[in-house]
């Protein structure tokens, strides 16, 4: 699943969602709210802020931190479930393949760097 490359680890992404795919499977999503990630207008939220400002590299390393918070605080946290840890590593791998996708579509070159 990860090669370690000068210490750090390169992680494949299909191999990542497929784990947390299997560990959700038959489970139901639970319908997230993030009204406190949201301007007070309602127009964007702390994403769409982030990707105006961020790089894509910088992209990169926020989206593979969270997820790999999430996926190892899973089952941790008191009184919470799992999946619902599990369920956020999800929103973060949507948000880093979209990325990815974007950065596919225009021949890898990124308008963030």
């Amino acid at each position: 699943m990860a090669d370690k490359h000068d210490g750090k680890y390169d992680f494949d992404l299909g191999d990542i969602a497929d784990a947390i795919h299997q560990i959700l499977q038959g489970k139901e999503e639970e319908q997230n709210s993030h009204g406190y990630y949201v301007s007070k207008d309602g127009s964007m939220d702390v994403i769409d802020v982030m990707n105006m400002f961020l790089s894509d590299d910088e992209l990169r390393g926020f989206y593979k931190g969270n997820l790999l918070k999430y996926i190892f605080r899973a089952g941790r946290k008191p009184n919470e479930p799992a999946s619902k840890d599990l369920g956020k590593a999800m929103e973060y791998l949507a948000y880093w393949e979209a990325l990815e996708l974007t950065n596919e579509g225009d021949d890898n070159v990124s308008p963030n760097e």
